[in-house]
């Protein structure tokens, strides 16, 4: 494989993930609108940060740890929800 080729495949991996990321960015942005009562801040037990359960559209969330990060965490549940831990 020739650098140019090397270079080339790399550049489409992060055009890939680039456009994944704003896809699921835009997704909970649209969630977020349209569910504003789905998000639930509350102390959870367990050493659990966040927590989603399929099929009710409520992530709750630990309003004592970081929020945004498992915000994301969370949704990535709500959108993949085959998708293991």
């Amino acid at each position: 494989m020739t650098q140019q080729s090397s270079n080339k495949k790399h550049k489409n991996k992060n055009r890939e993930r680039k456009n994944e990321a704003y896809s699921i960015t835009s997704k909970l942005y649209h969630f977020l609108q349209s569910h504003p009562d789905s998000i639930i801040f509350k102390k959870l037990s367990g050493g659990k940060t966040g927590d989603y359960t399929t099929g009710d559209d409520e992530i709750r969330l630990d309003y004592r740890k970081e929020i945004i990060p498992t915000l994301i965490h969370e949704f990535i549940h709500h959108l993949y929800p085959d998708m293991c831990e």
